[in-house]
């Protein structure tokens, strides 16, 4: 799918790296975008196994009440008036994509999988759109979580403020 080939090309380009970026180390850049892929990843296969039945808005205010893929290829949803429609994962904000990635990773086997899961969305959310919000959420797990709070201490001392 478009959105997680960018993911994956953003990966791709910084595994290949062989100096920091400025205002980035590239090991924590690294690290970001492969959680943020993870996250794109574990949401489309979860929508490859089934269409959801969830509320979600489009950002134009849609509504749309399941959401699947079709063919192994095309995100589709159903629209809250019935209609199905062909959809793009940048319809959505960033908050409805991470609402929906919470369908999938509900009940976690372990305490460390449900840490890597809040921070694949913490990842997606910082690449995506709204930082301070991403920083919050990590401040947030930080508090409950010494283990989550080195992790993402390793990865935000190389991102830039």
């Amino acid at each position: 799918m478009k959105q997680i080939g960018s993911f994956a090309e953003i990966v791709d380009r910084v595994s290949k790296l062989d100096f920091d970026p400025p205002g980035y180390k590239r090991k924590a850049l690294l690290g970001i975008a492969q959680a943020a892929l993870v996250f794109l990843s574990e949401t489309e296969s979860g929508l490859g196994a089934k269409p959801v039945v969830i509320d979600l808005k489009m950002k134009d205010g849609t509504a749309v009440s399941s959401i699947g893929i079709a063919s192994g290829e095309r995100l589709v949803g159903k629209l809250a008036s019935g209609e199905i429609k062909d959809l793009e994962w940048t319809d959505f904000a960033t908050d409805q994509l991470i609402e929906l990635h919470r369908e999938f990773v509900k009940s976690p086997a372990s305490e460390m999988e449900r840490l890597r899961c809040h921070e694949a969305a913490i990842a997606f959310e910082w690449l995506s759109v709204d930082r301070q919000r991403a920083v919050a959420a990590a401040g947030r797990l930080s508090e409950e979580s010494v283990a989550f709070k080195a992790r993402w201490d390793s990865l935000a001392s190389g991102l830039p403020k």
